[in-house]
């Protein structure tokens, strides 16, 4: 997962070239905002997922190291 600071103190977090059969996203005001958000979106797509009775494809998403970019500076968390 990437958890990315926008313009202003804005975060997103997202999955870049999603392999899952499903996406989300979270937004927030700070990186654990956007992180709690984004896991709050896999909590409701699984519980979606079961309502439909559709198989779900479970994963684990877990810090693993940060860099800023060039382009902008903006701030960029890698989670996995």
């Amino acid at each position: 997962m990437l958890i990315e600071k926008g313009k202003g103190d804005f975060y997103s977090a997202y999955i870049p070239n999603n392999p899952l059969p499903y996406g989300i996203i979270g937004d927030g005001y700070s990186v654990e905002e956007a992180k709690a958000d984004f896991e709050q979106s896999y909590a409701e797509m699984r519980a979606f997922y079961a309502e439909q009775n559709m198989p779900f494809k479970e994963t684990e998403f877990s810090f693993k190291t940060s860099l800023t970019t060039q382009k902008d500076n903006s701030k960029v968390l890698m989670l996995s």
